[in-house]
């Protein structure tokens, strides 16, 4: 016995994602709906005239056909990086694409047959309203709000959407498209986040400009009254060097508000390296951090051997390293705890270290966000933290060419371990108001604070040289021509970078050295770093002895 050759048509009729199929098998026909696993009805009336084969033909041709573009729309829908979902007007999800998974955090599986709410309860209003206008058929495009996935991680998305109408014009279904924009958010809120820090950075460093300038004046009064006393051990004297170490703090401190500004702006410092004790630098950090009441609450012990290796380092931005941590441990601990600071000599392949580790007992850090820990703007401390300090942190150890891991339970504690390379220097000791080494030479000094040319003034009459004091760049230029003229050319000239009207110090230098290319020319600004043309730099606020060195150093 032949067997028949039966013939399948599928036929979709509705193309809202296969309403109605109809398959058609040699005479009998079926009908079933779209998604529904059942056994297919047969239909009540059946055709029962019989085609011609080159229908038949036909008919098999034109269901393959669209067969093949329903698989192909279908390819691209759960290929799709965005959301694409079809919902009923009672909020039920009738199909949903594969992406769902990786944007929403729920399977389609999970999804389709449901009216989900995974909308963030703040946001949850909004969304409400905007559905009920979406059922009155008004379409939207680009809604953004916040979802809470399955794992509990908040996300942002963007949501458009159109209404698809009955023959009635009632709204019969809604189609979606959700965008995952939390990256773009995130970068967003990292921009107003950079310009607010870039607005303070700018209101600091114009503090820090001023009130340096008055601190340095205060500090090199008191090394010049100190300079004429007759017995500089009595009583007056010891009352003048506790005055100058309270304000030698306060220099520094305003040398740590300009690292700040620097340090959110384009114009990054580079670290003033000399070598530094590692443990004079972390007690000075705790016992300023223990004045301010930002570790009133907290114990700290300490294991610092003796012999531990000396460091190339900017004292400044490394205090700024060392306070960072210790305030960062202290909050983590809001009840009271107990801050561990050690430090050690290692060895790694052959070079000498120096391993500096900040451990507490505090809350720790959730696993999921310790990957994101030194970014800048990140901060697990809601309403407190500004996200700055471990970012500044890392920052100021590379430049150093060190390292930073930190290591963190949830409950138990974190531990921050901080590598440096030992320097192969020693401490320079230098004697404070140390003559120079040359005598009848001359200085040129340009700054726009009167305060600071009066008192440079006298420090260049005690060490009995022959100076003149400008107030801008035309005339130290002017100035520096004559001497050329007069045959008794300045050996030395500093210059203001900041001049606040009329020529600075960075154009100032380049017409002297053309002028006369042997001239010594220093930078005096509030960074480290100067322009090419400076053949040295003296960072504002300096003290007295800072000025008389760097005057050493050129003369010989």
């Amino acid at each position: 016995m032949v067997p028949h050759k039966i013939a399948f048509v599928i036929i979709y009729i509705n193309s809202t994602v296969g309403k109605n199929v109809y398959i058609c098998s040699g005479s009998n026909s079926y009908s079933c709906m779209g998604g529904d696993s059942k056994r297919p009805k047969r239909l009540s009336n059946p055709p029962r005239k019989k085609r011609p084969s080159s229908q038949i033909k036909l008919l098999r041709q034109e269901a393959e056909r669209r067969l093949r573009e329903a698989e192909k729309f279908k390819l691209i829908l759960e290929n799709m990086h965005d959301v694409v979902m079809l919902t009923q007007s009672n909020g039920t999800i009738s199909y949903i694409s594969s992406a769902s998974t990786f944007v929403l955090g729920y399977s389609p599986e999970e999804l389709e047959g449901r009216q989900p709410w995974i909308i963030h309860p703040e946001d949850l209003p909004k969304i409400r309203n905007l559905h009920n206008k979406a059922l009155q058929g008004q379409s939207a495009k680009d809604v953004q709000y916040r979802i809470i996935t399955k794992n509990e991680e908040t996300k942002w998305i963007s949501h458009s959407w159109s209404v698809v109408f009955t023959g009635d014009g009632s709204v019969e279904s809604i189609v979606s498209v959700v965008k995952d924009i939390t990256e773009r958010k995130q970068l967003e809120a990292e921009k107003v986040n950079v310009e607010k820090m870039q607005a303070l950075a700018r209101f600091a460093a114009g503090i820090a400009h001023d009130f340096k300038n008055l601190l340095m004046g205060i500090d090199i009064g008191i090394s010049l009254i100190k300079g004429t006393m007759k017995a500089p051990m009595d009583r007056t004297d010891g009352q003048l060097q506790t005055i100058q170490e309270a304000t030698g703090r306060a220099i520094n401190m305003t040398k740590k508000l300009m690292l700040f500004s620097r340090l959110f702006s384009r114009d990054a410092p580079k670290p003033d390296l000399k070598p530094l004790s590692v443990p004079k630098a972390i007690f000075d950090t705790v016992n300023f951090a223990s004045r301010t009441h930002a570790i009133s609450n907290v114990e700290v012990s300490y294991s610092l051997p003796t012999d531990l290796y000396i460091v190339d380092a900017d004292p400044i931005q490394i205090e700024q390293v060392f306070q960072n941590l210790t305030i960062n441990a202290a909050q983590a601990m809001p009840e009271g705890g107990k801050i561990e600071i050690l430090a050690e000599n290692i060895e790694k392949q052959g070079e000498k270290y120096i391993r500096i580790t900040f451990a507490d007992n505090g809350t720790g850090i959730k696993k999921c966000d310790l990957p994101h820990i030194f970014k800048p703007y990140f901060t697990t401390k809601k309403g407190e933290g500004t996200g700055i300090g471990l970012a500044a942190s890392l920052e100021i150890v590379r430049t150093h060419n060190g390292t930073i891991l930190v290591e963190s339970e949830e409950g138990k504690g974190t531990t921050f371990i901080l590598e440096f390379p030992a320097s192969q220097k020693l401490p320079k000791q230098t004697e404070e108001g140390s003559p120079p080494l040359k005598s009848n030479f001359r200085i040129l000094l340009m700054d726009n604070e009167k305060v600071i040319r009066d008192l440079a003034g006298r420090v260049f009459q005690r060490i009995e040289c022959d100076y003149l004091t400008v107030a801008n760049g035309t005339e130290a230029t002017n100035a520096y021509a004559r001497s050329l003229e007069s045959g008794n050319p300045f050996d030395i000239a500093i210059l203001d970078l900041s001049i606040p009207e009329g020529m600075g110090g960075e154009e100032a230098a380049h017409i002297m050295k053309s002028l006369n290319p042997q001239i010594k020319i220093v930078a005096s600004s509030g960074s480290s770093d100067s322009p090419p043309i400076f053949d040295a730099s003296l960072p504002k606020p300096y003290r007295m002895n800072e000025l008389i060195q760097i005057i050493n150093t050129l003369l010989s």
